[in-house]
């Protein structure tokens, strides 16, 4: 069993703003031995998602003297001794560093960010129905840009490293442990139940494996469509869409580069598949505000030279999602 370490000694070395340098010397219950450790003192931090009603992540840029780089993040700082709660530090640094305010202010969890040499704690926070009110008001050593994100980006963010900073990442994993996270997502009760079933299993019901994969896709871009509307990159939309799919279970390769063999020559990166759902639906995606007759010409030839039987053309840029969607098949039984 791990005992507590008696305290010998304690002084403090130094006196630097953010934190202080604290000198322990502690007796190993162990070994009887005294060892010197020292320990940073530091107010508690805080974290901010904050969530627009489209939902959307209000995140910041900054420039970070640790590591020398501009990191994505969100908003955050210490905790204030005057502001009697972390939740009322965690709006102010809202405000400060967006200038948005809050309706509702939510804990989601708290962390030791190095129990080996820090005594604080960082508390995470969800903000609803953030919206701009205010000017930003920055402090002299502060240079902040903020950005609204789909939050249904956030993952691809984190993989990619786009997100590195482990406090941002920490909260964001408490957020996908909030009870209330499938509400954040603005589902229907319907779109919840299926979901639900899809994360199960894939059923192939209808005994055409496309058919049923289509059916998914589709659901996911009417509901990404109605969060989101047309108007972002077909990048974004790329992103999003994967996200949602592998969110129901469902295997997706993004930017599939395939080659082609035309008589005794082959071509190595011939065309580029921006989705490829279960190795079997091809999905191209658009974001313009016409759907051009060459779309689904263009899309038979892929099926066609993939040997696949069934193709998704989804142009986040229409009006309606339905008039976004161009299914194109390859001798598919219907």
């Amino acid at each position: 069993m791990i005992e507590p370490w008696e305290k010998l000694d304690s002084q403090y070395l130094g006196d630097f703003r953010i934190f202080r340098i604290r000198q322990d010397t502690s007796r190993s219950p162990r070994t009887g031995a005294a060892h010197r450790f020292f320990v940073l003192e530091s107010p508690d931090w805080v974290n901010v998602i904050p969530l627009t009603p489209e939902g959307n992540v209000i995140m910041i840029r900054q420039y970070r003297h640790g590591t020398e780089d501009v990191t994505l993040e969100v908003p955050g700082g210490m905790v204030d001794a005057a502001d009697g709660d972390p939740s009322v530090s965690a709006a102010r640094e809202l405000r400060e560093e967006t200038g948005y305010e809050v309706e509702a202010i939510i804990h989601l969890g708290s962390v030791a960010p190095n129990p080996a040499f820090l005594n604080n704690q960082c508390h995470s926070y969800l903000a609803l129905g953030v919206r701009p009110a205010h000017a930003v008001a920055l402090d002299g050593a502060e240079d902040i840009a903020f950005e609204e994100i789909p939050l249904a980006a956030i993952p691809d963010l984190i993989r990619s490293g786009a997100i590195t900073h482990s406090l941002t990442i920490t909260a964001f994993y408490y957020l996908d442990l909030y009870p209330g996270d499938k509400k954040l997502t603005q589902r229907t009760p319907r779109e919840q139940r299926a979901q639900k079933e899809v994360k199960q299993s894939i059923a192939y019901v209808t005994g055409v494996p496309e058919n049923d994969i289509a059916k998914h896709i589709v659901d996911a871009a009417y509901h990404i469509h109605k969060r989101l509307g047309p108007g972002l990159l077909e990048s974004a939309y790329e992103a999003i869409l994967a996200h949602e799919l592998e969110s129901r279970g469902l295997r997706v390769q993004r930017q599939l580069i395939v080659p082609v063999t035309y008589d005794s020559l082959h071509v190595g990166a011939a065309y580029r598949l921006d989705l490829l759902v279960e190795d079997l639906v091809i999905v191209e995606l658009k974001s313009t505000e016409l759907m051009h007759s060459v779309f689904p010409k263009q899309l038979l030839t892929y099926l066609k030279l993939a040997d696949k039987r069934l193709g998704l053309i989804l142009n986040f840029g229409m009006e309606t999602m339905k008039e976004g969607i161009k299914r194109v098949v390859n001798g598919l039984p219907s």
